[in-house]
């Protein structure tokens, strides 16, 4: 090739490159340029590979934020990075699809199923159903029976606290030695109470003791699962092909096996319900499933066992990592700030007592300690909600918003906003209290969501954390082994679908007088 060809082909080339990097959307908000490939995840990974949420932060306000404009390989992707703009893209009616993503369907061989990572007619006639029929076994409500189930799960986690400790929980808990110090390990110890609370709804069974352990495996690939996601989009669903050269790197590997592990523990219970299914007698959801399977044979149905499998899944594991993370976080914060957690114990002491767990009936007498968790999850809930998709050409916030962009609310940096939360970096539960010492009415923050894709397990998180930690803040101090650090909530903590803290902790546990 001649010099003059090639600087030909070298200008050309340039020109088409400058040319890609600088297409956008008309009027999409401003953001950086695109990049080959990728896209602007380059950029989000240069800048803090460890917290994307973080990133997007810092990129919309160099850009004058709150809305910022990238691109995740050739699809346009939304952010929105304060409190207000969060609540408006979470209620925008063309924002409640999910994207077609290749991690989304690694799930179940290669097709969509579920209610996670799917929308449309098929999304709303499986979640209807399934919201319909859960609140018949407490899912959504206030259930006397299921509220005594999550009561024995507590006592039981609270009696390994206290030393009761059986061989099935010897890989979590250990008794007091020579010099009077028991130990629990965070957040290992809380994950089969948690689990059995989904299973009395979903299945209408519970794990017995001798299952624990096999339970916390299944917890630690459901804790795979999420920490190899990324709400915010990842590589492997912009070049699939990654799984093949670096399946660790990419968090395919993980991801898969995570995913695998649970899948395999769901398809034993179903297959358990299966065999011993009685239409005269519906244990749980997952009957109740089964029965409406029955009843359409021969139909055209979105109705089958693999999407019943992965509606299981959908509202398992989130209760498996979920619940056990956010306890774990709350201590964390214990450790922090004794102070406060003493006066969440000096206001469950004057209105329970010490001689029974705090049950729901005491929620609304215990102001300080609600406001606890709802800072809690302020600082430490989902960092970034799942992506959603637009599902038609709109505009929003004078911006226009094409068909198929992805849509993704940073819900850490809405937490954050100053606006809204003042000193927003600090553990301050008293922001979420009025003057009188009484719950504001309204709590602002957003870590299940808002509108259609409100995540469906708010009521049944938030009632069950509430009982964790009440009893936890009622019964026991924490602290680190001498020597070891208190983790930091954020710094120390790992990011995927949510925030979980690391495994490798084990805490000192102390009865209070």
């Amino acid at each position: 090739m001649s010099p003059i060809l090639l600087a030909l082909f070298v200008v050309a080339l340039v020109a088409c490159l400058v040319r890609y990097a600088r297409s956008r959307p008309p009027d999409f908000p401003p953001g950086p340029l695109r990049l080959p490939v990728w896209g602007n995840l380059w950029q989000l990974l240069l800048r803090n590979n460890k917290y994307p949420m973080k990133a997007m932060a810092a990129l919309a306000k160099e850009y004058g934020g709150p809305l910022l404009g990238l691109y995740l390989g050739d699809y346009p992707m939304l952010v929105a990075n304060d409190l207000e703009t969060v609540r408006d893209m979470f209620s925008h009616p063309a924002f409640q699809g999910r994207p077609d993503s290749f991690s989304g369907r690694v799930r179940a061989s290669g097709r969509l199923h579920g209610i996670f990572f799917t929308d449309g007619p098929y999304w709303e006639e499986q979640r209807r159903f399934s919201l319909r029929h859960m609140r018949d076994y407490g899912f959504g409500r206030r259930f006397e029976r299921l509220e005594a189930v999550v009561l024995e799960e507590v006592q039981g986690v609270v009696n390994v606290l206290r030393g009761c400790i059986t061989p099935h929980d010897a890989d979590v808990a250990r008794a007091a030695g020579a010099d009077g110090v028991r130990s629990a390990h965070f957040p290992d110890v809380l994950a089969a109470a948690a689990m059995n609370m989904g299973l009395a709804v979903l299945t209408g069974t519970r794990l017995p003791a001798d299952q624990y352990p096999a339970a916390r495996v299944v917890a630690r690939h459901v804790q795979d699962f999420q920490r190899s996601g990324n709400a915010g989009g990842r590589a492997i669903d912009v070049t699939p092909w990654l799984r093949f050269v670096a399946p660790g790197a990419s968090g395919y590997a993980t991801w898969k096996s995570g995913n695998d592990g649970l899948l395999e523990f769901i398809k034993e219970h179903v297959q358990d319900h299966k065999e011993s299914f009685d239409a005269e007698v519906i244990r749980g959801f997952c009957d109740k499933y089964l029965s409406e399977m029955k009843q359409r044979i021969g139909e055209d149905s979105s109705f089958s066992e693999m999407q019943m499998v992965l509606i299981l899944m959908d509202y398992l594991f989130p209760t498996a990592t979920a619940v056990p993370s956010a306890i774990t976080f709350a201590v964390i914060f214990m450790m922090h700030h004794p102070d406060l957690a003493d006066r969440a114990h000096e206001e469950i002491k004057n209105v329970v007592g010490l001689d029974r767990l705090p049950d729901l009936n005491d929620r609304a007498n215990l102001p300080y300690t609600e406001a606890f968790l709802r800072e809690t999850l302020r600082l430490t809930g989902t960092p970034l909600a799942v992506t959603h998709r637009a599902t038609e050409d709109s505009y929003f916030r004078g911006y226009y918003i094409p068909k198929n962009t992805f849509i993704v609310p940073n819900t850490w940096a809405a937490h954050r906003d100053p606006k809204v939360f003042e000193k927003p970096d600090e553990f301050r539960p008293e922001r979420f209290l009025q003057q009188n010492g009484q719950l504001k009415k309204k709590d602002p923050t957003l870590s299940f969501g808002l509108g259609k894709r409100l995540c469906a397990g708010e009521t049944f998180a938030r009632q069950n954390l509430f009982m964790f930690l009440a009893a936890l803040l009622q019964n026991f101090r924490f602290r680190m082994p001498e020597g070891v650090p208190v983790p930091e909530p954020e710094e120390d903590a790992l990011f995927g679908l949510i925030m979980t803290p690391t495994n490798e902790m084990w805490i000192e546990v102390s009865d209070r007088s």
